[in-house]
């Protein structure tokens, strides 16, 4: 009775504080409900009032290169919320999917850490990110949304449950393109037998789902199975204020170098893919944290046409990254810095570092966890024991 009654009041007293902290998390949000940035003049708040005014008829106009699930989300927020409210009512949507996010995140830190106060702050340093609240509550942008999914389908690989990891990836890619910087770590497992191929077919399924609303109402099919495509042509430049490869690179050579930093990203995807297949180390939830966070910071990392928010996934993973592997704790730190100095010219026309600069610490970030994937999936016979001792049941005990 005695030991029951101890679970009982340390589960009482992480409900406690959990509840506190995410009070404190949305009242911080809700002060900054009145800022409005130069996205939401220009594209939400029209959004928004086009839906309004035109109901269903307006899904099928264009939103800016989005999905329509995007805009259905802003519909259904503008319902929900007073007409004098129609900031917070864009801004709300990212902030519930913060809350979805870090309860992934919590559930994921959970399986390498079921007892004690690790979950709990790691959805508390999710919560109080700067990049997520400047995301989600300052810029009203819907990157949390997308990265919510993404963390899902972290969470459901990490415990064996290919079909809902496929289906979280796939709400994640009906949302926005950039859900695809995880798509290497599914090639890996595939390519390991550790997801299957019938899983993957689900894959496409929300994204065909969502656009049929849009399609119902007169946008032109066509249109809409080939939005990210246009998006992806429609501003050529190497890079949009992201701390990339191509920050140190003029965009005068893009026609030049954009058809070859392609070719270039699926040579370096397949040698991601090629070491994960060559490794005989087990799949367990330590490894598929460590390959999905260094799949999303890699990958926008190499590409062109690259915007600042694009590493907002390696934000949040790198979080869940350093509590399963707490030597790397300077991992978030360094990845959040950099997102964060980036944001800064865009969003409130402040530089305090140039994008070169930054660039050239998230190489060294990306460096830094190259060399751990590649020590782990390949370990000398000493290490052998103690990676695998990292290991978690796919059920997620132990």
């Amino acid at each position: 009775m005695n030991w029951r009654r101890r679970i009982d009041l340390r589960d009482l007293e992480k409900a406690i504080v959990l509840g506190l902290f995410v009070a404190l998390a949305l009242l911080m949000r809700f002060f900054l409900r009145r800022f409005v940035s130069s996205d939401m003049a220009s594209f939400f708040l029209p959004w928004l009032s086009l839906i309004q005014k035109q109901g269903l008829l307006a899904f099928r106009s264009d939103f800016g290169g989005l999905s329509p699930l995007f805009p259905y989300l802003l519909g259904v927020a503008g319902l929900l919320v007073p007409p004098i409210s129609r900031i917070l009512a864009v801004k709300l949507i990212s902030i519930a999917f913060d809350l979805v996010c870090s309860f992934f995140v919590y559930r994921l830190v959970s399986l390498r850490s079921p007892r004690g106060y690790a979950p709990v702050l790691a959805l508390i340093a999710v919560l109080f990110a700067p990049t997520v609240v400047l995301n989600s509550s300052l810029w009203g942008q819907n990157d949390m949304i997308y990265t919510a999914g993404l963390v899902a389908c972290v969470y459901f690989l990490a415990t064996g449950r290919d079909w809902a990891s496929a289906l979280s990836f796939g709400l994640a890619l009906a949302v926005k393109f950039q859900a695809v910087f995880l798509a290497p770590l599914l090639v890996a497992l595939f390519s390991r037998r550790a997801l299957s191929w019938k899983a993957l077919l689900l894959i496409p399924v929300p994204y065909l789902v969502s656009i049929l609303p849009a399609w119902a109402v007169g946008r032109p099919l066509p249109d809409l199975l080939t939005i990210y495509f246009h998006e992806a042509v429609e501003f050529p430049k190497l890079s949009f204020n992201a701390p990339t490869l191509y920050a140190w690179i003029p965009n005068q050579f893009y026609a030049d170098l954009f058809p070859a930093s392609l070719v270039f990203a699926s040579a370096m995807v397949c040698l991601y893919v090629l070491a994960v297949f060559k490794s005989r180390i087990p799949l367990s939830a330590p490894r598929i944290v460590q390959l999905a966070t260094f799949s999303v910071l890699f990958l926008p990392f190499i590409l062109p046409e690259m915007h600042e928010r694009y590493f907002f996934a390696a934000d949040v993973l790198s979080i869940v990254f350093a509590f399963y592997f707490p030597s790397y704790f300077f991992i978030p730190i360094l990845v959040g810095s950099v997102s964060f100095f980036s944001y800064l010219p865009s969003l409130l026309n402040v530089t305090v570092f140039s994008y070169s600069l930054l660039a050239l610490i998230q190489l060294g970030t990306i460096v830094l966890l190259a060399r751990h994937m590649v020590t782990t999936l390949f370990p000398s016979e000493n290490q052998t024991a103690s990676a695998g001792s990292l290991a978690v049941p796919p059920n997620g005990a132990g």
